[in-house]
């Protein structure tokens, strides 16, 4: 990295406030001095916006989070932006900084929105903010914030990747939050070699560990995804122990011992070892136990441990996590995990009664493989005409783009042909409940993007705590210059 001559930085710089009449920086639309100009934070930047979210006073923390936006912008119109033409390498390191601290700001902005019931804004608030810094790599993460903000708060996967089609090529992006958004929306149109190209760019450029893990499992997931199993638990066990291993891993926050615990899961349905099962299980059940997951953390954590559980064999248990879980959080996809315990545990009428209670899952989701393929399931198990012969035809109309779960979707198909033919048997029964252990959407969350902050089921006011013991996290400190 170039050295840097602090003295040429700007120390003493007149601070670059904006005038009074014209809009604000922090993208409201308001002017600067009925907005932000009195309210500025100064050294104290985000020490407001995190009080109010601790409170759950969301219209002040939208306020104060404002202010902050305002206050740093001004910190980089008036030491960055001077020398960002005539001293471009010089300033290079703290133009990543403010890129960086502006972006999580903008999040932050996002989730205040949110709260506030005001989301509809944001996108044009965003447009307002391409001008707080004058650079195209800043240019290029208001769009991956548009794009993202589509994906998360709108549910539009469609808007989110036209607006992320605006980037154009891939091939030598270094920004690592735009390329896991990239993978996350465009995966299944990716070819295996260009999809593991990125996620090794994307292995070498991140910061943290657990990021390295979980895209070290994504490589893991893509080689499980054309049949390749030995390759696939060979890219997980390294994976693994590369995370033990790291001697950039501080202490675990409830994220990272989470992904982790989904990881090890993850080893234990490939290699079939009791072991890793077993520890996936006693972790799941520490972290319940802890502070600080919102309800819809918790009741992913309690997926997790039904998971474990279901894929261990110990139906009870699996059956008492899922009911815990949708009672939480009522997701059909809890029901159909549900339903396949059922079998064993209470008979397969009430299996088949709750898989015919389903909500509707969208036909083209991992989602709907694990429904068509528990309720085929359900059907041999019953030996029930009319399932078997609705199974037949949901199998048939199934389509499967992974060779993987092609091949499972194939034997599953002829199991129930088999049973409308020759009638039940104990081990075509068998056969089929086997071939639920590869459960689609259970495999396939592990490639759902899920960066530290956004959305991740961990509580506001823990990730605030978090974050305030850390003083790399503030932008005010580490702005000092």
């Amino acid at each position: 990295m170039t050295k840097i001559d602090s003295s040429k930085i700007g120390m003493h710089r007149q601070a670059a406030l904006p005038p009074k009449n014209s809009n604000c920086l922090c993208g409201s639309g308001e002017k600067f001095k009925r907005c932000c100009a009195d309210k500025l934070p100064g050294w104290q930047l985000g020490k407001r916006t995190r009080d109010a979210l601790a409170a759950k006073d969301y219209a002040s923390a939208l306020v104060a989070c404002r202010a902050d936006i305002t206050q740093y912008t001004i910190w980089h119109k008036t030491n960055t932006d001077p020398l960002l033409h005539s001293a471009p390498e010089a300033v290079e390191y703290f133009l990543n900084l403010d890129i960086r601290a502006l972006t999580e700001l903008a999040e932050l902005l996002g989730m205040c929105y949110a709260e506030t019931d005001k989301s509809d804004e944001f996108p044009a608030t965003l447009e307002q903010l391409r001008l707080n810094i004058n650079h195209p790599r800043w240019q290029r993460k208001i769009i991956y914030l548009q794009a993202f903000h589509a994906l998360t708060a709108d549910k539009n996967k469609r808007a989110s990747r036209r607006e992320l089609e605006k980037l154009g090529s891939m091939e030598f992006e270094t920004d690592i939050e735009i390329l896991q958004l990239y993978i996350e929306l465009f995966h299944d149109d990716l070819t295996f070699t260009a999809k593991q190209k990125l996620v090794d760019r994307i292995i070498l450029l991140a910061e943290s560990a657990i990021d390295r893990l979980h895209y070290r499992c994504i490589r893991a997931i893509d080689f499980l995804l054309i049949g390749d199993m030995q390759d696939a638990l060979q890219e997980i066990s390294v994976a693994v122990d590369a995370y033990k291993q790291d001697s950039s891993k501080k202490a675990d926050s409830l994220y990272e011992r989470h992904r982790y615990t989904m990881a090890i899961g993850l080893v234990g349905r490939l290699s079939k070892e009791p072991k890793w099962t077993d520890q996936a299980i006693a972790i799941c059940k520490d972290l319940i136990e802890e502070d600080g997951w919102t309800e819809s953390g918790r009741a992913d954590l309690l997926r997790q441990l039904g998971d474990e559980f279901r894929f261990k064999g110990d139906w009870v248990s699996a059956r008492d996590s899922y009911r815990q879980a949708y009672a939480i959080q009522s997701l059909p996809i809890l029901q159909v995990f549900l339903a396949e315990c059922l079998v064993e545990t209470d008979g397969w009428e009430i299996a088949a009664n709750t898989i015919r209670t389903v909500d509707l899952i969208e036909p083209k989701s991992a989602e709907f493989v694990d429904y068509v393929f528990t309720f085929a399931y359900i059907a041999i198990a019953g030996d029930d005409k009319s399932m078997l012969s609705e199974s037949e035809n949901l199998l048939r109309g199934l389509s499967i783009p992974s060779p993987y779960f092609r091949e499972q979707r194939d034997s599953l198909l002829m199991e129930v042909i088999n049973t409308v033919r020759t009638g039940k048997s104990p081990a075509g029964t068998n056969r089929a409940h086997s071939l639920l252990h590869g459960m689609a959407s259970t495999v396939l969350r592990y490639m759902k993007l899920e960066p530290n902050f956004m959305g991740i089921g961990i509580n506001l006011g823990k990730i605030l705590e978090n974050l305030s013991k850390d003083e790399q996290a503030h932008p005010a400190k580490q702005n000092r210059r």
